[in-house]
C-alpha cells in the first residue's frame, strides 16, 4: 500500500509538471450560483471558477462576456425592480481543465432598476455595451460603459413588432446581428419555440426585425456565437436532457455535438472568446494509466 502511495504521487506529480497553459476557444455558463466554463468545440475540456463577494443566495442571470475589458457581466435576481450588476474579471487569469481556479473578487458596477418586478434572462455584448432582454417584452436594456468599465448610461431600447418574448436568451452575431431564443408565449410548448433576428445599422442604438425561425423540438435555452462571431451553437435541455450542438442559422436544426454538463438545466451562455486553460499532456495521462495498471498486474501476480 505505500508503494502504491507513493507511485500515485509521483505519477501525479509527473501530470501535473506536464501540464501546459494553452490558448483555447471557451464560453461560459451560469446557473445560479456556478460559473461553468467549456471548450466550444469540445465540452468534455470543461471546469468551473470560483468568485468571492457574491451573494451566497445569488440568482445569476443574462450572462455575457465584455470583450473589451476581459471579463464576465451578469445580473443577481429573478423577478425583481432592483438588480446588482456584477463583474469578475479574467484579464490574467489561466482556467485549469482538472481543477477550480479561484477568480478573485466580484465587483458590483451598479444597478439595473425597472417600474416594476421584472425578470432578464439573457445577456450579450456588442459594440462596447451590456445588452439584456426584458422577459415577456420586446424591449432590450442597453448598459454602456466609459473608458473605465465604470455604467456611464442606461437606456431601454424597443424591439419593432408584437412578438412577447419569454424566457430568451440573446447572441450579437460579429455583423450585429442579435438572434434571440426563446418562447413567444409565456409557459410555451414546442409549438411556441422562435429564434428571432434582428439587424443594426447605427451601432446597436435600434434594430430592425429580420426573421423568426420555428425549429423542431424545445426551445434553445442558451445560445451564443463563437469567437469568429459567424456560427451559431446553443443546447436544449427539456425533452433532448443536455443537447449542445451547433445551430443552422437558415432552419434553426441543431448538429448535435455534446450532452452533458453544464447543458442540463437552465443558464445562459457567454459568446466564445480565447483564453490560456492548462490541460493535461496526452502523454501524462497515458503513463498514469499505465503506470497503475503495472503495479497493479503486479501486485495481483504477487498475491496469486
Amino acid at each position: 500500500m505505500h508503494r502504491l502511495c507513493l507511485f500515485s504521487i509521483l505519477l501525479t506529480w509527473v501530470a501535473q509538471s506536464n501540464a501546459v497553459a494553452q490558448p483555447l476557444e471557451v464560453a461560459f455558463s451560469i446557473q445560479d450560483d456556478l460559473l461553468t466554463w467549456f471548450s466550444v468545440d469540445d465540452p468534455n475540456i470543461q471546469n468551473t471558477i470560483t468568485v468571492i463577494g457574491l451573494p451566497s443566495t445569488l440568482e445569476g442571470n443574462a450572462l455575457a462576456y465584455d470583450s473589451d475589458n476581459q471579463r464576465l457581466l451578469f445580473v443577481h435576481g429573478n423577478t425583481l425592480v432592483n438588480r446588482t450588476i456584477y463583474s469578475v474579471d479574467l484579464s490574467g487569469i489561466t482556467l485549469s481543465a482538472t481543477g477550480t481556479v479561484n477568480a478573485g473578487w466580484a465587483t458590483n458596477l451598479g444597478t439595473m432598476s425597472f417600474d416594476g418586478p421584472r425578470e432578464v434572462y439573457g445577456g450579450s455584448f456588442y459594440n462596447g455595451s451590456y445588452y439584456v432582454l426584458i422577459d415577456g417584452t420586446d424591449s432590450l436594456r442597453r448598459v454602456s460603459f466609459d473608458a473605465a468599465g465604470v455604467i456611464n448610461n442606461q437606456t431601454n431600447i424597443n424591439l419593432p413588432g408584437v412578438r412577447d418574448m419569454f424566457l430568451g436568451d440573446i447572441a450579437f452575431a460579429a455583423n450585429g446581428d442579435l438572434w434571440i431564443a426563446g418562447f413567444n408565449q409565456y409557459g410555451g410548448t414546442p409549438d411556441h419555440d422562435r429564434l428571432w433576428r434582428y439587424s443594426t445599422t447605427d451601432g446597436g442604438d435600434s434594430f430592425e426585425y429580420q426573421q423568426t425561425i420555428e425549429p423542431a423540438g424545445d426551445r434553445y435555452n442558451g445560445i451564443f456565437f463563437d469567437v469568429t462571431g459567424v456560427d451559431l451553437y446553443g443546447y436544449r435541455y427539456n425533452t433532448t436532457q443536455g443537447h449542445y450542438s451547433s445551430i443552422n442559422t437558415t432552419t434553426g436544426v441543431p448538429e448535435f455535438i455534446y450532452s452533458g454538463s453544464p447543458f442540463t438545466q437552465g443558464g445562459d451562455l457567454t459568446n466564445g472568446f480565447f483564453i490560456g486553460v492548462v490541460v493535461p499532456e496526452p502523454t501524462s495521462a497515458l503513463m498514469l494509466v499505465t503506470g497503475l495498471g503495472c503495479l497493479f498486474g503486479r501486485r495481483r501476480r504477487a498475491q496469486a
